[in-house]
């Protein structure tokens, strides 16, 4: 009997390391695909101001015009 208990107590250090270890490399994991996540956001940031803006003169152009217009004429038919 004693000798299961200390199989028993051994198997458990044996798998209480092996989580230990897993954590660590989950949290490792969730580390990177936070900054990867950031780092998406940043450049679909970037790519949709440089859709609506002028390069030469960073003003707003027709595309983004014409979407806020449409946007504005919605909400003045529905609030009459």
């Amino acid at each position: 009997m004693v000798v299961n208990l200390d199989r028993t107590m051994k198997e458990l250090v044996r798998k209480g390391t092996e989580l230990r270890q897993v954590n660590e490399e989950l949290l490792k994991e969730i580390s990177v695909h936070k900054q990867t996540e950031e780092a998406l956001r940043k450049s679909e940031e970037a790519l949709r101001l440089l859709t609506i803006t002028d390069s030469l003169t960073g003003l707003y152009n027709r595309r983004y015009f014409h979407g806020l217009a449409e946007i504005e004429i919605s909400r003045s038919i529905r609030y009459s």
